[in-house]
């Protein structure tokens, strides 16, 4: 018994006649006549009581429509969630994220969730070097960091980096800013370990410093610019962490010329199969 005879004993449950039946499939009569025969000697019972002017379904061939009807409609269920999910239209994405690439990931991930919104995702922010860990165990399918990775282990699908501003509470005497400015007052600075790695920007503002000049750090981007605020300390820090829709009367210089302040990438274990909605979530983030 296969999926095509269940198709054609549904037809014929419906239908008045084998005749009837065999106009609507669209097929001779004998071989759905025949069809019928091998269904009943493979089942061992009666299936149809024949007659000229309408035929009906014994009990035997009752229970046959109705398991039919079932497992019809549960192939098709079956056949239509492959087809979507093959389309990336429904399932799950696991997405791992640093916090500074965090923001950057914002505007993907508020397409994805309005193009897409049957598939689930989960989304965790944590440091890069977890992050990689749980891409080699299968943990996350796509993570997003700054900086550096094993090229033998990890392919990129996405990669930019972004530029540097100079965030004061005063404005600047001049309109060309001078290495100068950036020494007026304290300086608290984001985490730099993790812009010092890969940055020498940053190298070069620590190791240009004044003697007694006072560098502090803090990894709360909204708080350093609350901090810049009070007019106690000065900043520098990437775009994307710019809070200027915010009512903190700061002043943002672009530093020129651009220097990056981090290269942030997209990235997967390079063995790991990408199904639809990974390549869809790409896609979204490219856009």
């Amino acid at each position: 018994m296969d999926i095509r005879q269940l198709n054609y004993f549904i037809v014929l449950s419906e239908s008045n006649t084998i005749s009837e039946a065999a106009k609507k499939l669209e097929m001779a009569q004998p071989p759905l006549s025949q069809m019928l025969k091998n269904l009943e000697l493979e089942l061992g019972t009666k299936l149809i009581k024949r007659s000229k002017k309408k035929h009906q379904l014994t009990k035997s061939g009752e229970i046959l429509y109705q398991e039919a009807l079932n497992i019809v409609k549960q192939l098709g269920d079956m056949q239509g969630k492959i087809q979507q999910n093959s389309l990336g239209l429904t399932g799950q994405l696991k997405i791992g994220s640093t916090d500074i690439a965090l923001n950057q990931l914002k505007p993907a991930l508020v397409h994805f969730f309005k193009n897409f919104p049957n598939v689930s995702l989960i989304i965790e922010q944590s440091e890069a070097k977890l992050l990689k860990n749980k891409l080699k165990s299968g943990a996350l399918d796509l993570a997003f960091i700054q900086g550096s990775f094993d090229k033998d282990l990890f392919i990129s699908h996405f990669s930019f980096s972004e530029k540097l501003f100079f965030v004061t509470s005063e404005p600047l005497e001049s309109k060309k800013m001078s290495f100068s400015d950036f020494y007026q007052k304290p300086l608290l600075l984001p985490n730099f370990q993790v812009f010092s790695k890969n940055n020498t920007f940053f190298k070069k503002i620590v190791t240009k410093q004044p003697n007694d000049f006072i560098i502090s750090y803090c990894s709360n981007y909204l708080l350093i610019q609350e901090l810049v605020a009070t007019q106690l300390v000065n900043s520098i820090l990437p775009e994307s962490m710019l809070e200027t829709s915010l009512k903190i009367n700061n002043y943002y210089y672009p530093i020129t010329p651009s220097t990056p302040v981090t290269h942030y990438h997209l990235i997967s274990l390079k063995e790991r199969y990408l199904d639809q909605i990974t390549l869809n979530f790409i896609e979204q983030l490219k856009n």
